[in-house]
């Protein structure tokens, strides 16, 4: 099953759907997709997971940017801003909250890491880095 709130491009769901699907349905595997963007709003939700302990894998796909904002700008042929921001040292986030952490930094270990990060009894907080300029395609 799959369960996503885009319809109105809200921010700030994945993590905190993912706790409700995994509260409720204690036994289902669950994987929260978030964008940086969106994962850095709120991250004091990771308390939340780090205190309840269920396996959960949080999938935070780092680009650096707001980049379907940026997309959303490029279509519309106005300039650029507001949407780039810093590193984040999501290791170290993780270790704040005192979750798992793994890194997807290429195509050949994507697999293996999120089989591994499925394989943990405690929290994960997977990082898997893109390139911003991979969505220039939807123009």
């Amino acid at each position: 099953s799959v369960f996503v709130a885009n319809g109105l491009s809200a921010m700030g769901y994945a993590v905190p759907g993912a706790i409700a699907i995994r509260t409720a349905q204690p036994d289902r595997p669950v994987v929260a997709i978030a964008g940086d963007g969106a994962l850095l709003m709120y991250a004091g939700e990771l308390a939340t997971v780090a205190r309840l302990q269920q396996p959960l894998i949080i999938l935070v796909v780092v680009d650096e940017a707001l980049s379907l904002i940026r997309l959303k700008q490029l279509r519309q042929k106005v300039s650029i801003h507001a949407t780039e921001f810093g590193y984040t040292n999501y290791e170290a986030l993780a270790a704040a909250f005192g979750l798992a952490y793994r890194l997807v930094d290429n195509a050949a270990t994507a697999e293996a890491t999120l089989r591994e990060a499925a394989g943990l009894t405690r929290p994960v907080l997977v990082e898997a880095r893109v390139n911003k300029t991979e969505y220039e395609h939807f123009r």
